[in-house]
């Protein structure tokens, strides 16, 4: 496993349909109101040219064109100079082009700038391990650890580097923390269960990888673990750090629209069908996490509701609910449910989300209370995703559905 974003309507519902994966995006949003450093004049021109550098820059990593990605961020850096954020996306990109000199240099750029980014210590750490730097990389995950102790992933990682070393007991400690932290990641369990059997601890080792395998039953890590175990091979490839999510550019500007736009891009748009990574964003933005009862009542007799996080921001306050559908193949929902801050935002949403998302119309019916659009919406290079917009003049709040794993091809 490797390293471990003109139609006016009354605000209503807006469903939407994701066909197939892509790659990861994440944000931050510590930086989100401040402003570009220009001089007045050229502030309102400099904000166009960021803010069309960011879109464009945000879309090339999404669409895996990272060497595009690195030349929109670098000019970026033109303007936003000590944006921790831009140094961190292009860091990701150039990780993504194996480009580990310059991805580093990023990171320790953007620890220059905030020595508490903690995904750029848990990145930079990352590839400290990778090149073998174990203790480097280890002292990075722990001040990471020191700013953000509730995140599963860097304990995983951390445990990793552990495991490398041989230190067998911080290894489990580690993976075992970051299992309580996060009892649904099966590669926890299934790497957990690889350190199981460095510790001749065979009996642990194989509930492990049941374990991993109830979770993920595609999870190949487990299967060649119990492999091992049966003898049918004699190798157990080691597990990697992951790679963490990217942190998405913000507006440079951002308005309340634009706010809920972001919302919608980092978290179910580019995340929906990302357990781990969502809850790595969540964690990043400081999401307060929804009750058991509330999830319970998000639940249906078709789906279980994997988590749920209710966030504040410029956009007001939003519900944010992952689901898994009782379907093959695995099928996961994302939701977003928000009420603008002020009434007038109502008749601008729509317009602002065709002119961000680009989507193509299909068709439009028009109902007694509601209006409907639907759209295709390009997702990565080589997929598109289905939407369906449903707009009404008497309910302010607008709810966003993501269906991820499942591709349609009735094409309605």
């Amino acid at each position: 496993m490797n390293g471990r974003h003109h139609l006016i309507l009354g605000l209503g519902t807006l469903a939407i349909s994701v066909v197939c994966t892509q790659a990861s995006f994440a944000a931050q949003d510590k930086y989100t109101d401040l402003p570009l450093t220009q001089s007045a004049p050229s502030l309102h021109d400099q904000n166009v040219r960021a803010q069309n550098l960011i879109n464009r820059g945000n879309a090339a990593y999404r669409a895996r064109d990272y060497a595009a990605a690195v030349a929109l961020f670098t000019e970026l850096l033109g303007i936003k100079t000590d944006d921790p954020r831009v140094f961190y996306n292009r860091g990701n990109a150039y990780y993504k082009l194996q480009d580990l000199d310059h991805a580093f240099k990023d990171f320790s750029a953007v620890l220059e700038i905030d020595p508490k980014f903690y995904l750029a210590l848990m990145n930079r750490a990352n590839i400290h391990s990778r090149l073998g730097r174990y203790f480097e990389a280890i002292a990075d995950y722990d001040r990471a650890i020191a700013i953000k102790s509730d995140d599963f992933l860097v304990l995983f990682n951390r445990g990793v580097a552990y495991q490398r070393l041989g230190d067998i007991a911080h290894a489990l400690r580690d993976l075992t923390e970051a299992i309580r932290l996060n009892p649904k990641d099966a590669q926890s369990y299934a790497n957990r269960g690889a350190v199981y059997i460095q510790n001749a601890q065979s009996n642990a080792a194989r509930e492990d990888f049941a374990a991993a395998l109830m979770l993920e039953p595609k999870n190949e890590f487990a299967s060649r673990g119990l492999s091992r175990l049966d003898g049918k091979t004699a190798t157990e490839t080691s597990a990697e750090a992951r790679e963490l999510p990217v942190a998405g550019a913000a507006n440079a500007n951002p308005t309340e629209i634009e706010a809920l736009l972001d919302l919608i891009e980092q978290s179910c748009f580019s995340n929906g069908e990302r357990p781990d990574e969502l809850s790595a964003l969540a964690a990043s933005r400081a999401w307060a996490p929804q009750s058991q009862d509330v999830l319970q009542r998000a639940a249906t007799n078709d789906s279980s509701v994997i988590n749920g996080w209710t966030a504040v921001g410029k956009f007001g306050t939003a519900a944010v609910i992952q689901s898994k559908v009782f379907v093959e193949p695995l099928t996961y929902v994302c939701s977003i449910t928000s009420k603008f801050p002020a009434p007038r935002l109502e008749a601008m949403f729509y317009a602002a989300f065709e002119k961000h998302f680009q989507p193509t119309a299909i068709n439009a019916d028009a109902q007694t209370a509601t209006i409907t659009h639907r759209y295709w919406l390009k997702h990565t290079s080589n997929c598109d995703a289905k939407v369906t917009v449903i707009g009404s003049d008497t309910d302010p709040i607008v709810t966003i559905r993501m269906l991820h794993g499942r591709k349609q091809t009735d094409g309605s």
